[in-house]
């Protein structure tokens, strides 16, 4: 993780998902992973609460 105040902090804080694909390879693998991610973390239109 790089330092608060830092430029790489900077652009972590603008750009996660950039600095991301750049630190870790190979790039196939990890557009592979965010897709996942993303869609993980969509909600299904017709989604029902089943709380309180």
């Amino acid at each position: 993780m790089p330092k608060k105040g830092s430029p790489e902090y900077d652009e972590l804080a603008k750009n996660y998902q950039k600095v991301f694909l750049r630190t870790i390879t190979p790039k196939k693998d990890t557009l592979i992973d965010l897709t996942v991610i993303e869609i993980l973390s969509r909600h299904a239109s017709d989604e029902q609460y089943l709380g309180q």
